[in-house]
């Protein structure tokens, strides 16, 4: 049973353990016995305990456990590597030390696994990017103002005073600039196509 102090950590037990102890919390509300009560018995995290007391005296104790799904991101996702790239290198890693590889590390680190990636984006004919976004503005960001003595300063920003547009771009190593423009803000489906369009672009020489 994993703990945290002298509490159980409910969020790294099983699916099972956790229905068990919200079954429980609840038997325990019906008999009467309050949040801080029922946290001490289990040995629950009282802001844990509380929340489940709480939805079950506004639904006056009828709430059932609900099913969980599988928590955390699904594969691939939110990953710079694809599926097929991210297990080659994982297979490099468990295949081959740094010393192995004439990488100037005996064991892995995280500057090992980064020259590792790049020597695969080499192999592959790749190039590693390093990617920003921002916004760029046409209008002032410091105005000025002046208020009467004893009176407090207000200001009052106008409308539309200039134009601004939002930009990712990314450089290389080598110095290559790429950069795309779009007046909506950037979320993953245009992040996706900046850098869907970047690939054709891609040469090592």
């Amino acid at each position: 049973m994993s703990t945290k102090g002298e509490y159980i950590n409910i969020k790294v037990i099983s699916v099972e353990e956790r229905k068990a102890y919200q079954i429980q919390v609840s038997k325990l509300r019906s008999e009467g016995l309050n949040a801080p009560t029922i946290a001490k018995r289990l040995k629950l995290n009282r802001a844990t305990v509380q929340d489940r007391v709480k939805r079950l005296d506004e639904a006056q104790g009828d709430v059932k456990v609900p099913e969980e799904t599988k928590r955390g991101p699904k594969a691939g996702e939110h990953s710079y590597l694809s599926i097929e790239q991210q297990k080659a290198i994982q297979k490099l890693l468990i295949d081959k030390t740094p010393d192995q590889l004439r990488f100037n590390f005996a064991l892995w680190t995280s500057q090992a696994v980064a020259m590792a990636i790049k020597e695969r984006a080499k192999a592959e004919k790749g190039e590693i990017h390093w990617c920003d976004e921002t916004c760029a503005k046409a209008c002032q960001h410091r105005p000025r103002g002046y208020a009467p003595k004893g009176k407090t300063p207000e200001f009052r920003p106008i409308a539309n005073q200039g134009v601004k547009v939002n930009m990712i771009s990314s450089v290389t190593n080598q110095g290559k600039v790429r950069f795309m423009l779009s007046e909506k803000a950037f979320n993953a489906r245009l992040f996706k196509e900046f850098m869907q369009k970047s690939q054709p672009d891609v040469r090592v020489n």
